[in-house]
């Protein structure tokens, strides 16, 4: 659960302000029982703008060889990298960005037995460039419509994509696929404190 909503990607690291294991399994705030659940809950923006950016690169000459590799073995790559920040808007309203892409390059191994054009048995070890990236735009905007009534408005765009999937093994390069997947998840939530004893959350 994050932010109160199911079936949600877990956040950037960096946007996330808290874990809570549930402690009522059947609490009526929630739309099933919860057992093993786990809630998320994100930063909104702070009183002072601030940001970070990162990075992480990962290189193939620091693995050790797969023994199914022919000799030349494929170059693996990695990169990872994203950046936040957030701030206030107004004297009511404050927002957060987060930002993630990941790029990985590297090779599903076959080691099959096929025939050759004669018919013989002939081995086959074949490597294929096999890339995988993935890029996630998340955003929070919070704003108090007044002094017992807080609105919160989250928008999240993810892609995931990977080329020459389903291969590797004894599967051979002529079963290769691609896949693109798009996530767009648009939240909003409107907190009413009716008194000192009642809340109120609406979400949609």
């Amino acid at each position: 659960f994050v932010d109160g909503f199911t079936a949600a990607r877990l956040p950037p690291k960096a946007s996330i302000r808290e874990f809570r294991t549930n402690q009522n399994p059947f609490s009526a705030a929630t739309d099933r029982v919860g057992f093993g659940r786990i809630e998320v809950f994100t930063k909104p923006g702070s009183d002072k703008r601030r940001g970070q950016v990162f990075f992480n690169f990962g290189h193939g000459m620091f693995n050790a060889r797969n023994p199914f590799y022919p000799s030349d073995r494929p170059l693996f790559r990695e990169w990872f990298s994203g950046g936040n920040l957030g701030g206030p808007l107004t004297k009511r309203a404050s927002f957060a960005v987060d930002l993630e892409t990941r790029e990985i390059n590297t090779a599903a191994v076959i080691n099959a037995t096929v025939l050759d054009a004669n018919l013989d048995i002939t081995p086959l070890r074949q490597t294929v460039d096999s890339p995988q990236h993935r890029a996630s735009v998340s955003t929070r905007l919070d704003y108090q419509l007044n002094q017992n009534n807080t609105l919160v408005g989250r928008y999240t765009n993810t892609r995931i994509g990977r080329d020459n999937a389903g291969i590797g093994e004894l599967s051979l390069p002529v079963r290769a696929y691609g896949t693109s997947e798009t996530e767009h998840v648009v939240q909003l939530t409107e907190t009413a404190v009716l008194s000192s004893q009642t809340i109120n959350e609406t979400r949609l």
